[in-house]
């Protein structure tokens, strides 16, 4: 996806040193590449969904919320017309949530207990 081309879909660019999406190998060397557009439409997959590549898309830091800043889709039902509109993300992939870390902290103290319970039973067979 490259910022300026204002399409939806995919299109072949020539691309020269200093262009984003293209990493020149030698001087004067130019590309065609195939694009995705920077218009962003119902039918794109290529969206980002891991968090660290949603971060870096957004400009975001570590401390910011990413689902906040996921390409949502609103979408209206086609059975019932009156219902209210709700929106569509992609789930994030690889998202460090505060239970993520309290299951990891819990993983680790269980493993120091099963090492430390190790060395007290193999200290007293030696006794």
């Amino acid at each position: 996806m490259k910022q300026s081309v204002l399409t939806p879909k995919q299109v072949c660019l020539l691309l020269s040193k200093g262009h984003s999406c293209f990493r020149a190998r030698w001087v004067g060397e130019r590309k065609r590449k195939s694009i995705c557009g920077c218009i962003v439409a119902a039918d794109i997959a290529a969206l980002p969904k891991r968090a660290t590549k949603i971060r870096r898309f957004s400009n975001l830091t570590k401390e910011y919320n990413v689902r906040k800043f996921v390409v949502c889709c609103e979408v209206k039902s086609a059975k019932n017309p009156d219902a209210k509109p709700y929106t569509k993300a992609p789930k994030i992939q690889q998202l460090v949530t505060p239970e993520v870390v309290a299951k990891r902290q819990m993983e680790r103290k269980a493993k120091l207990a099963a090492v430390k319970l190790q060395k007290y039973a193999a200290a007293a067979a030696q006794h």
